[in-house]
């Protein structure tokens, strides 16, 4: 669950992925942004990229983006 900001409204939105070096590895469209309680969203990543391969362990940024709004937050994937 990742809740971005509290600023952000109701739309269309978009969740990425970046290694440590800053190049996106999954992109996911998030239609109906701030239409669940409290403004959440719930994402389950498979831990692979965009082409579907599995992506090593280690420190990622997932980034969240509405409109003019945007977060980020590092976390980590452990195999």
């Amino acid at each position: 669950v990742f809740h971005p900001s509290a600023g952000i409204g109701a739309g269309a939105g978009r969740v990425e992925i970046y290694d440590l070096q800053g190049r996106l590895v999954r992109r996911f469209e998030v239609p109906g942004w701030g239409t669940t309680p409290a403004n959440l969203v719930r994402l389950i990543w498979d831990g692979r990229d965009d082409r579907g391969r599995r992506v090593g362990s280690g420190r990622y940024w997932v980034r969240a983006r509405q409109g003019d709004h945007a977060a980020a937050r590092p976390f980590l994937l452990l195999r």
